[in-house]
């Protein structure tokens, strides 16, 4: 456990409010990542998804924002996941924590991807005129 150490340079004594420094860092993340999440299932805030950031002042006022709002809060709560798990194999040190880690993030790859090619499927379609 990582300790600050005393005037003299020994680690004795004072731990960092009972859990590793190391540890602190990923549940903060995680709680931030959450925050984020919640704001936007529903649908408050600023957008934070590359859809909305790379698109012209034009092209945001017809954008539907709804399914990018989902997407990122989707992704915000996987990465909340995943920043609780660093964090709980930094206290523990379990073995088991890599491999979560390891699905947890090729996981919330493959939705990202995945989920913007239909996101942007329907919106072509959408934009198609009917016969």
């Amino acid at each position: 456990m990582l300790c600050l150490s005393d005037a003299e340079g020994t680690d004795e004594g004072k731990e960092l409010i009972g859990m590793p420094a190391a540890a602190m860092i990923p549940f903060a993340l995680a709680a931030a990542a959450l925050i984020l999440s919640i704001r936007h299932f529903r649908q408050k805030g600023f957008l934070l998804n590359n859809a909305w950031l790379y698109a012209s002042p034009e092209e945001r006022e017809k954008l539907n924002t709804a399914p990018w709002y989902r997407q990122t809060a989707i992704c915000m709560l996987g990465i909340s996941l995943l920043f609780t798990a660093v964090g709980l194999h930094a206290i523990t040190g379990s073995g088991l924590f890599p491999a979560l880690e390891g699905l947890l993030a090729a996981a919330l790859l493959v939705y990202a991807i995945g989920s913007t090619r239909v996101i942007n499927k329907e919106t072509q379609a959408a934009e198609r005129p009917q016969p």
